[in-house]
């Protein structure tokens, strides 16, 4: 599955390759956002302490 954040394939909620392979956190540079979005499944809400989570 693709992190719906930085479409980099991830496996639970760790990157599988990418800037930041074997992390949580999303590489802005692969992401385009800033530091602080969490690799989750594309359909997903974002969960804390994701910063597009709504109590972010």
């Amino acid at each position: 599955m693709n992190c719906k954040h930085c479409g980099r394939p991830i496996e639970g909620t760790v990157h599988i390759e990418g800037g930041y392979r074997g992390k949580q956190r999303c590489d802005p540079a692969d992401s385009g956002l800033s530091y602080g979005y969490n690799a989750e499944p594309e359909g997903d809400d974002c969960q804390d302490p994701c910063l597009g989570a709504p109590n972010s």
